[in-house]
């Protein structure tokens, strides 16, 4: 901080926020916490460009962040990251430019191809709490890799399969828990836009209604891993408390995407190993899951302990399964209602807890083919096999798939899927 110069600072926790303050007023700089995204409003020209959403989360409740009646034509400013927590990030960012553009904007350090009285111009309108059309279009275009990113799976798609990862690399319990809440938040979206929950339809015919929610169902599945300088013991508490709350919350609205399987497997980079770049050449095709030499399983095995020594909502069996690594013959065709009983497990270098093989109970109990309830991967292109042929094994059964714990291990698994970051 320095003396007479404003200091942005998004909401933060009351003792932070104190410290915050007894700096600024020690140094004399001024601290501001800009405003809210939803207090913002699009003009004419960003609506058109088709730059808004209809505000459904406040429709649903009634009112707006500010307490006042939301109306249907109220639009939200569209961020292209998802979470709450990243809407929470761009407004900083809106305040940060228009500070910039106001202090600048009338000198010789505005960038050449911005003049100077229309950068002031824009700031002055920014401030104003309305959104010009180069703010909204950044917003809505922003893109951040590995970070709240959602890739349906093409692989899995071609074989009737759907298989969807979200991926984000969360490594703090309170990133943790942000994380859950947006991965929740997407799956019920999904769930929704399938038509997977909710009220019977206007002709009353709940029978065709419970029909429909029992043929299009979910399952969440957790792929994790960490550093070593992390500790599972704090991540994961976090994580599953986290999850369980937005589950909870969700069940009350007519949705309660169960968690099917959870899986800890080594990254490929890390420990001072990093995968080659990208250079656009490269990955023409996703890459086929080799199984990697052997190694050592012991901090993923300390993970699956952890996360097993957790309060789940479903019960698990104490049933000790072997699944595959490696899928080193094609999957179940997904026309096949139920596949064989002698597939539903692969012998393999996998060792999980919990009910394997193919069990589905009720439309909001899944258990997906070949994965039991908790597990150990031998190498991350295996489990990327593995998920593929549980989603292929059931074209009815949506797999949203949640990668997180390490930034390396999002990394990687964007590499498998041929969407490297840039």
């Amino acid at each position: 901080m320095k003396p007479g110069t404003p200091v942005l600072v998004a909401p933060q926790e009351p003792e932070a926020m104190d410290a915050l303050k007894e700096v600024a007023a020690r140094v004399g700089a001024h601290l501001v916490q800009p405003p809210r995204l939803e207090l913002y409003h699009l003009g004419s020209s960003a609506t058109t460009a088709g730059i808004v959403t209809t505000r459904l989360r406040l429709q649903q409740q009634g009112t707006s962040t500010n307490g006042t009646t939301a109306k249907d034509s109220d639009p939200e400013v569209v961020v292209g990251i998802g979470g709450e927590h990243m809407r929470v990030n761009a407004a900083l960012a809106v305040a940060l430019a228009a500070e910039w553009e106001a202090q600048y904007g009338a000198t010789a350090a505005t960038p050449s191809a911005v003049e100077p009285a229309v950068a002031a111009a824009r700031a002055a309108t920014v401030r104003s709490l309305a959104l010009t059309p180069e703010y909204a279009t950044g917003l809505r275009t922003v893109r951040w890799p590995g970070r709240s990113q959602v890739l349906h799976d093409d692989v899995a798609a071609t074989q009737g399969g759907r298989l969807t990862f979200y991926l984000d690399g969360a490594h703090t319990p309170e990133s943790m828990a942000v994380c859950a809440a947006w991965f929740t938040g997407e799956v019920q979206a999904a769930e929704k836009a399938a038509g997977g929950g909710g009220e019977g339809n206007a002709d009353g015919d709940a029978q065709h209604s419970h029909r429909r929610r029992r043929r299009r169902r979910h399952a969440a599945v957790l792929l994790f891993n960490c550093m070593k300088e992390r500790d599972p013991a704090v991540l994961l508490p976090a994580l599953a408390g986290a999850l369980s709350a937005a589950r909870q919350t969700d069940s009350q609205l007519g949705f309660e995407p169960p968690l099917a399987a959870a899986v800890f497997t080594p990254m490929l980079s890390g420990n001072g190993v990093l995968l080659p770049s990208y250079d656009g050449k490269q990955l023409q095709q996703p890459q086929s899951a080799t199984v990697v030499p052997s190694t050592d399983l012991t901090w993923q095995f300390r993970m699956r302990n952890v996360w097993d020594s957790l309060p789940h909502p479903q019960p698990r069996s104490n049933t000790t399964a072997v699944v595959a690594a490696a899928v080193a013959e094609a999957p179940v065709a997904a026309t096949v209602a139920k596949p064989p009983v002698a597939r539903g497990l692969r012998a393999g270098v996998t060792v999980g807890s919990g009910t394997g093989g193919w069990s589905v109970s009720g439309c909001d109990s899944v258990r997906l083919y070949g994965l039991p309830y908790s597990s150990v991967g031998e190498s991350l292109p295996a489990v990327l096999e593995a998920l593929r042929a549980a989603a292929v094994a059931d074209p009815w059964v949506h797999v949203h798939v949640l990668v997180t714990g390490s930034l390396y291990l999002v990394g990687d698994m964007l590499r498998l899927l041929n969407k490297p970051p840039l």
